[in-house]
């Protein structure tokens, strides 16, 4: 996904692209903001910040709890950047869903461990997840 609104139709979610860091990886955030558009500022959701470590997502597809309490997204795996995860984390503070990993990966320069939420690494080939969605029922 490129948009999602909340349930309540409080807030869009939207996935950014651009050069801003003027390193070697592109920026990718998901950003929110009021869907009146008229009151608050945007809200980045992911702070995908800059980092020295693989913890500097691609984030490819996107999507949004039914409760908008999570967001998933697709996005490399640690040092293998031809390998996919889901990667999930909490909309409001933007912590990683660390409940499927064992230990975290890596921590990131503002002190958030990174977790794969979901992760398939075979042994010989490329998983691509095309897109991400939460199972509503």
């Amino acid at each position: 996904s490129s948009d999602v609104c909340s349930s309540d139709l409080e807030w869009v979610y939207l996935l950014v692209h651009g050069d801003c860091t003027g390193g070697s990886r592109d920026d990718y955030d998901v950003m929110r903001i009021r869907s009146d558009l008229m009151t608050g500022d945007w809200e980045n959701v992911t702070n995908n910040k800059p980092e020295r470590l693989f913890a500097h997502h691609e984030i490819r597809f996107f999507d949004l709890s039914a409760d908008g309490s999570k967001i998933a997204f697709v996005s490399e795996k640690p040092n293998k950047s031809n390998m996919n995860s889901i990667w999930v984390v909490n909309a409001e503070t933007g912590d990683y869903d660390c409940s499927r990993s064992p230990e975290p990966l890596a921590q990131r320069t503002d002190g958030k461990d990174l977790c794969e939420f979901i992760s398939f690494d075979p042994p010989m080939g490329r998983v691509t997840h095309q897109h991400v969605r939460f199972h509503r029922r």
